[in-house]
């Protein structure tokens, strides 16, 4: 163990140096911004990420060591609780050097091990429950059955995806002949539920002073389009083999397809619990791991029919997966297929590795430069300047004017790349994150608006501006020429800028009105002086206008349609 965790560390202290020539992209500054704010828990999450990057912020200040340190920790602990887990169901050297190699490389895990957000928490939290459950089936401890607990309280804390760990335990308790009484007849069994439990109490105190709020976006899941998604079942499979290499994907396949009907029959036991053999136990662990990588993929698959489901949704089912491919293999000619799929999954997981880290002198040798949307130092980079350039105009223009933006994003990387880190409010129009539940601009405020497009081949022009002159003053919005900022001799970001005096009201108050009265003669000049358009709104058919014209604002996801190729 001694080598694999000493490469381990060698590791980490490559990503670190690596992290730190990197720009804090806009959700890690989101989820800094909440740990500035603690709180019982967040619209969009659990509590455990801002109190996790608060520890790190109080030791380190609020500086990009500290965040990076902080995702950097977690990928490292969280693949130390792997090798662990090798170590109690495997004494083969490959396996150990195997998984290793998996949580480093695998695309999903590569570039995300360097950027902190609640994922970070979440798959620490996942593989110490993992290693906890394993030792606990392996060895009846309660060590492992307190870290199980433990483990499970914390990532439910961290994101809601936690619930499919727990949800793995109970069908191998419920699977398992005489598993859940012998576990119901355990004390432990008790006291850790309801350390498990605790971690949940202050979100739903939160949910309880807040109108179930987080628990209605879980429920109408905001993050995948809301109410009027649509599906992408393609998608889904297009970035699961993407984001876990197309070879580990049909490796695991081959795993499965070239177990001997015997074989199948032993894995599929429902009398391993009670017994007493290290073979059968270790099987037992092996159900519990496939379950922790079944679920979640099933579950998110019959999502992708209806939904748009983000990839890293599915990365709690990783390290399940890493296990498995580590760890057991077929026989016979399965043997050798299985070792060319490995092959072939490290040779893509390494050509993406490579393609992140030198995407710009790859462009460069081929000729031909690809869109800085698709190259991950480009498409962060940039926000700083455009910050410190907004900020400069807002100094120019009206020194008590507030800055403010209308994404969570915008915000938050302004908040982080200012010189004080100020706070800076979102106005949030048709949109609700935590922002909603944070100060916003006050009346009589002068303001200036931005909105900052990372996606170069759109324009950052602001969809919502129309309803500006409602929410401010009319006649004083001044609109600026949208302006891009340059980086490596190249458009990095465009901003669109508006100078609004006198902030009257919050626009959700208006936003009924507007699309009553104002919103279809916006966006069709030429019905204005129509009698059939005055017929046709009012009363019902009004009504009915209305909320079709609500459902397309609210159903915009302003979805990237550009080239690879500039």
């Amino acid at each position: 163990m001694i080598l694999p965790i000493l490469a381990l560390l060698l590791i980490a202290a490559w990503r670190l140096h690596y992290a730190l020539g990197l720009p804090v992209v806009p959700d890690e500054a989101y989820y800094w911004a909440w740990s500035r704010q603690l709180d019982l828990s967040y619209y969009d999450q659990g509590p455990g990420i801002a109190y996790y990057i608060r520890i790190f912020t109080e030791l380190f200040g609020h500086t990009q060591l500290a965040l990076k340190l902080a995702a950097i920790f977690a990928a490292t602990l969280a693949t130390l609780f792997m090798l662990f887990t090798v170590r109690l169901i495997s004494r083969e050297r490959w396996s150990l050097y195997g998984v290793l190699l998996l949580m480093t490389l695998i695309p999903g895990f590569f570039g995300g091990s360097v950027v902190i957000m609640h994922d970070s928490l979440l798959l620490l939290a996942w593989c110490g429950a993992i290693f906890s459950g394993v030792h606990f089936l392996l060895n009846r401890s309660v060590a492992g059955l307190t870290g199980l607990f433990l483990a499970t309280g914390v990532g439910l804390s961290a994101k809601h995806t936690m619930v499919f760990l727990a949800l793995a335990w109970t069908v191998l308790l419920l699977y398992q002949r005489g598993a859940l009484l012998d576990f119901l007849k355990r004390p432990l069994t008790y006291s850790g539920l309801t350390i498990s439990l605790l971690f949940l109490l202050p979100v739903l105190i939160w949910n309880i002073k807040h109108d179930w709020a987080s628990i209605e976006a879980i429920a109408h899941l905001r993050s995948s389009g809301g109410r009027f998604a649509e599906g992408a079942v393609g998608e889904y499979l297009g970035g699961q083999l993407l984001m876990f290499s197309p070879g580990f994907v049909l490796a695991l396949a081959a795993v499965t397809l070239r177990l001997k009907n015997g074989r199948w029959k032993r894995y599929l036991s429902r009398d391993l619990y009670p017994g007493g053999d290290e073979s059968g136990r270790r099987i037992l662990a092996l159900q519990f791991i496939a379950l922790t990588a079944l679920l979640p993929v099933v579950f998110f698959f019959i999502m992708s029919f209806t939904r748009t489901v983000q990839p890293n949704w599915v990365f709690p089912a990783y390290p399940g997966a890493i296990l498995l491919l580590a760890v057991y293999r077929p026989e016979g000619l399965g043997l050798r297929i299985h070792k060319i799929l490995l092959v072939f999954g490290f040779l893509f997981a390494i050509a993406f590795a490579v393609v992140m880290l030198f995407a710009q002198s790859i462009e460069n040798l081929a000729g031909r430069r690809i869109n800085s949307y698709y190259i991950p130092a480009l498409r962060y980079a940039g926000y700083k300047e455009a910050i410190l350039e907004i900020e400069s105009e807002r100094l120019k223009k009206n020194p008590e004017a507030v800055l403010a933006a209308n994404r969570y994003q915008d915000a938050a990387i302004a908040s982080w790349y200012l010189p004080d880190k100020r706070y800076v409010p979102s106005l949030n129009i048709m949109q609700k994150n935590q922002y909603s539940y944070w100060p916003g601009l006050r009346p009589g405020q002068d303001a200036l608006i931005f909105a900052i497009q990372e996606n170069t081949c759109e324009k950052a022009t602001i969809f919502f501006s129309p309803l500006l002159e409602d929410i401010f003053e009319k006649s004083d919005i001044f609109e600026y020429k949208e302006k891009d900022v340059l980086f490596a001799d190249r458009v990095a970001k465009r901003y669109q800028l508006y100078y609004a005096e006198n902030y009257e009201q919050s626009w959700d108050h208006l936003l009924y009105n507007y699309i009553v009265k104002k919103a279809i003669q916006d966006f069709m000049p030429t019905l204005k002086d129509d009698q059939n358009f005055s017929d046709a709104t009012s009363g019902a058919a009004q009504a009915r206008i209305a909320r079709s014209i609500t459902e397309l604002f609210l159903s915009r996801k302003g979805k990237v349609k550009c080239d690879l190729f500039e």
